[in-house]
């Protein structure tokens, strides 16, 4: 069995009432995709500098946002640890699948624009010029970012299981992705990715 049973990530609710407190500038899964683009652009990051990028600071006297903050740094260590798990266990953090279709193609397209500016954070990586796979994955990102936004989403079984299609592949893209930038810190390749 995995260790990622120990480490689950934090519940959406849970990162959106934390990140609300803190006044963040971006929602929960923007926040997740930026934090996920650092990793993998940069192979570790401290807690503090993705935080900073969140928003200001809060005053450290205020106690719920203390305990905000300690639900993003938790945040952050089952993320690493998904990103390295044997077992492939990295899931992007996402509305829970009982929300609206809708909400949940705008929380995937908002995943994606944070991976990307987490990815070319400080100009340390051009996302849009990586080579081989990673460079084509960072392109589909890219189109997948206004996901939500330029189409029409009814809810409908066909919907459900092209984005559950979409999702998947995402999930296992940036396993991919950070295989290639980290081979040394990352989980194995996935076995299974195949681009179109």
């Amino acid at each position: 069995m995995s260790d990622s049973a120990s480490t689950p990530l934090p519940d959406w609710q849970q990162i959106d009432e934390a990140l609300t407190r803190l006044a963040a500038e971006v929602g929960p899964a923007e926040s997740h995709g930026t934090l996920c683009g650092l990793l993998c652009g940069r192979g570790e990051v401290a807690d503090a500098h993705w935080l900073d990028l969140l928003g200001p600071r809060p005053d450290p006297a205020d106690a719920l946002a203390r305990e905000s903050l300690q639900q993003m740094v938790q945040l952050a260590a089952a993320t690493r640890h998904q990103l390295t798990d044997s077992a492939l266990g990295f899931e992007p953090l996402l509305p829970h699948e009982a929300r609206p279709l809708v909400e949940r193609a705008s929380a995937l397209g908002d995943w994606c624009r944070g991976f990307l500016v987490g990815l070319g954070h400080e100009g340390r990586r051009d996302p849009m010029t990586l080579p081989g796979d990673a460079g084509e994955l960072v392109r589909d990102l890219a189109g997948m970012a206004s996901l939500g936004d330029d189409y029409t989403i009814d809810g409908s079984e066909e919907d459900e299981q092209a984005f559950a299609e979409i999702v998947e592949y995402l999930r296992v893209g940036i396993l991919l992705i950070n295989e290639e930038l980290n081979p040394t810190r990352a989980a194995p390749r996935p076995a299974d990715v195949t681009l179109h």
